[in-house]
C-alpha cells in the first residue's frame, strides 16, 4: 500500500532482484524488517529490510463439478444418477434384487466418471488459458467404507460408488493431463464422512452427520452464549469437547490423498472441507466451529508431513462467518494457507430491480468482501457463476465480477460443463458453453442467447477452437473416428499448449529473510501508553454490567436474546478499542514527525 500505518511507502529494488520498502519523505528512512520473533517492525538499517517478492501467476480455472460426485442440479432430469449418492444406495437396497441393483448402480457411476471428462477437455482448457482445475471429491473416492475409523448412524454413513480404484484411476488421468499442459490441480474434499452440510454435492442430501449423529438435537442443546464464544452460565451449557464423528475419517482421506499425490508436480493445493455447515438448518457453522478448528489443525499437519509448498485451503461458506476465522491458521504457525470464498451473485440477495442494479450491487459487494478479508488470509474464489438471478448477465456484470476477483489469488468457475437437460443446464453455469457459445452435444445450443464473451479475461491461445474440434482431433489421433477429418472442413485446432505452471507460495523459512534479535523495536506510540484503552475498557464494562442488570430487573429472562445483545455490545466495544488505539497511534506518529522536523530544522540552522 502506498499509504499505510501513518507512513507513505516507496518500493526500492535491490541489486539481487529483491525489494524493500522505505518510508517516503522521512529522513533518515525507516524500512520494513523481520525480527527474531517473525514480527514485522520498522527498522533503521536497510540490510535488515531486504526480502524476496515472488510473482504469483493468477489462477484461472474451472471446477470439475458433478464428476466424481454427481449433483442433481447439473445432471439430466431423467438420468439414473439424478439423486444424491446415499439416496441412490438406499434405492438399490430397497430393490427387488438388491445385489443386482447395487452392481448396476456402481457400473452406472463408473461409466459416468469415465465419460464425463476427457483429455479433449484439458486441450480446450489449456488453449483458453485455464491453468488450474479444482476437483471436488468424496471420502469414498479415497477410502473403502470398511477403513473409516468411526462410523455414525444414518443414510450418509454408507459405501458409495464408484469405488476407490475407478476413482483413483480417474484422478491419475487428471494429473497426467494437467502436468502435460503445465496446469495445476486443486483437490477439494467436497464430501466428508457423514456429510458436512447435508447437500447432494457432499454425497448425501438426507443428513449432515459429520459433526454429530443427531446434529439438530445436539445443536439445540447449546445456547447462543456458547455458540458465539460467550461464557456459559451453567455447566450443562459447556462446549462439547469430543471431536466430530467424521473428523478421523476425513484425516485418513487427506492422508490417503497426500500419499498418492503429494509428490506430483501438478498438485497445487488441498482444500480441507467444502462448505461446512448451513445457514438455514442446524448444524450451522458456528455449531461445528470448535471441532472444525481442531480438524483443520490436524489436517494441516498431515499435509505438511508430505509437502511444505502445497497450498492448504479452508472454506467458509457465508460472509458473516469470515470474521470468526481472522485469527485461525495464520503465520507464523501455519504457512501457505488460503481462504476459499464462494461468490454467487444469484444467491447473495442483491438488488434485482434492474439489470444495472445487479451489476452495481454485485460488484460493490464482491469488492468489499475481498478487500476486507484479504488482509488476514490470501483469498481464492473457489466457486462462482455467471448467473445474475432474475436478469440475464451483461458484459458489465461479467466485468464487474472478474474485476473484483483480481483482488484474490484467482478463481475457479462452477462448473466446467453441465448436462444440458438438467435444471441449470445453461451458459451461466457451463463454462464451455459460455465461452464457445454452444456445445457439441446439444445441437440447438447455438440458438441459446449467447453469454458475454469471456475471452478478454482469458489468456486465449491464438487459433483456439471450440471443444468439438478438440474432441474430433483427439478421436482421430486415437483412430476412434475415421471420419473425424471430414467434419473439420480442413481446419485443425492448434497444437496442445504448454502453460507456465502457477506455483504455490514457497515455505517462509526458504525466503532468506534476515532475522536478528538486535533489530530495534518500532518506536511508534511508545509515549501514548495504554491508559486510553484502560479507561475505555472500564467504561464498556460498566455499561455492559448496567445493561445486564437493568434487563434482568425488567424480566428480560431470555438467555439466548440476552446473549445476542451481550455479543453485539462486546463486538462494538472491541471495535471502539481498535479505533481509539489507531487514533492514539496516529497522534503519536504526527507528534514524532513534528519533533523530528523540529530537530532537523534546528540542526540546519546550526
Amino acid at each position: 500500500a502506498e499509504d499505510c500505518c501513518g507512513y507513505s511507502w516507496q518500493p526500492e529494488p535491490t541489486a539481487n532482484g529483491s525489494v524493500r520498502l522505505r518510508t517516503r519523505g522521512w529522513e533518515p528512512p525507516l524500512y520494513v524488517g523481520v525480527g527474531a520473533d517473525n514480527v514485522l517492525r520498522l527498522v533503521a538499517r536497510p540490510l535488515a529490510a531486504v526480502f524476496d517478492v515472488l510473482p504469483l501467476t493468477p489462477l484461472r480455472g474451472a471446477n470439475l463439478g458433478s464428476w466424481l460426485i454427481p449433483e442433481t442440479s447439473f445432471i439430466n432430469v431423467g438420468s439414473p444418477l439424478n439423486a444424491s449418492l446415499c439416496v441412490l444406495m438406499e434405492r438399490a437396497r430397497a430393490a427387488t434384487n438388491p445385489a443386482a441393483a447395487m452392481t448396476n448402480l456402481f457400473a452406472e457411476v463408473q461409466r459416468h466418471v469415465e465419460d464425463w471428462i476427457s483429455e479433449a477437455h484439458f486441450d480446450w482448457m489449456a488453449a483458453h488459458g485455464l491453468n488450474v482445475v479444482r476437483v471436488p471429491l468424496g471420502w469414498w473416492n479415497l477410502l473403502p467404507f470398511a477403513e473409516l475409523p468411526e462410523v455414525g448412524h444414518g443414510p450418509a454413513w454408507t459405501e458409495m460408488p464408484p469405488g476407490v480404484e475407478p476413482s483413483l484411476r480417474a484422478l491419475d488421468r487428471v494429473f497426467d493431463w494437467s502436468e502435460a499442459r503445465g496446469m495445476r490441480v486443486l483437490l477439494d474434499l467436497h464430501g466428508a464422512p457423514g456429510s458436512q452440510n447435508g447437500q447432494d454435492h457432499s454425497g448425501c442430501k438426507l443428513q449432515s452427520g459429520w459433526w454429530r449423529d443427531h446434529p439438530a438435537e445436539e445443536a439445540a442443546k447449546q445456547s447462543l452464549w456458547v455458540r458465539t464464544g460467550i461464557f456459559p452460565f451453567s455447566d450443562d451449557e459447556q462446549q462439547p469437547a469430543h471431536p466430530a464423528v467424521g473428523a478421523w475419517g476425513s484425516i485418513l482421506a487427506i492422508r490417503a490423498l497426500m500419499e498418492r499425490y503429494g509428490h506430483r508436480p501438478g498438485l497445487y493445493g488441498v482444500e480441507l472441507l467444502n462448505e461446512p455447515g448451513d445457514s438455514i438448518k442446524r448444524p450451522f457453522e458456528d455449531d461445528m466451529r470448535p471441532q472444525m478448528v481442531a480438524f483443520y489443525h490436524a489436517a494441516y499437519d498431515v499435509i505438511r508431513e508430505y509437502s511444505q509448498t502445497v497450498l492448504v485451503v479452508f472454506c467458509v461458506l457465508y460472509w458473516f462467518d469470515y470474521w470468526a476465522w481472522v485469527h485461525e491458521l495464520r503465520e507464523p504457525t501455519h504457512f501457505n494457507v488460503a481462504l476459499d470464498v464462494h461468490l454467487y451473485a444469484a444467491f447473495d440477495g442483491f438488488d434485482e430491480s434492474t439489470p444495472e442494479s445487479v451489476v452495481e450491487s454485485a460488484a460493490h459487494s464482491m469488492n468489499c468482501k475481498l478487500r476486507t478479508h484479504s488482509y488476514h488470509h490470501p483469498l481464492l474464489v473457489g466457486e462462482w457463476s455467471l448467473s445474475a438471478g432474475l436478469h440475464k448477465a451483461t458484459r458489465k456484470f461479467v466485468d464487474g465480477q472478474l474485476g473484483a476477483f483480481a483482488l484474490s489469488l484467482g478463481w475457479c468457475f462452477w462448473t466446467l460443463k453441465t448436462e444440458h437437460a438438467s435444471w441449470v443446464g445453461s451458459p451461466p453455469w457451463d463454462f464451455i458453453w459460455a465461452v464457445d457459445g454452444y456445445t457439441p452435444d446439444r445441437p440447438n445450443s447455438r440458438e441459446h442467447p449467447h453469454m458475454p464473451n469471456l475471452t478478454q479475461w482469458l489468456d486465449t491461445q491464438p487459433g483456439a477452437a471450440p471443444l468439438e474440434a478438440y474432441e474430433r482431433a483427439r478421436k482421430a489421433s486415437l483412430g476412434l473416428d475415421p471420419t473425424a477429418a471430414l467434419h473439420t472442413n480442413g481446419s485443425q485446432p492448434p497444437p496442445v499448449r504448454q502453460l507456465a505452471r502457477p506455483d504455490a507460495r514457497v515455505p517462509y523459512g526458504s525466503l532468506g529473510v534476515p532475522r536478528t534479535s538486535a533489530l530495534p523495536k518500532m518506536p511508534r506510540c511508545g509515549r501514548v501508553g495504554w491508559w486510553p484503552l484502560v479507561l475505555l475498557l472500564s467504561a464498556a464494562t460498566l455499561a455492559l454490567a448496567t445493561t445486564y442488570s437493568v434487563l434482568r430487573v425488567l424480566g428480560f429472562a431470555s438467555m439466548r436474546a440476552l446473549g445476542l445483545l451481550f455479543w453485539t455490545l462486546q463486538k462494538n466495544a472491541l471495535l471502539a478499542l481498535r479505533c481509539v488505539r489507531r487514533a492514539c497511534c496516529g497522534a503519536c506518529v504526527h507528534g514524532e514527525r513534528r519533533a523530528h522536523a523540529g530537530s532537523s530544522l534546528a540542526e540546519a540552522r546550526a
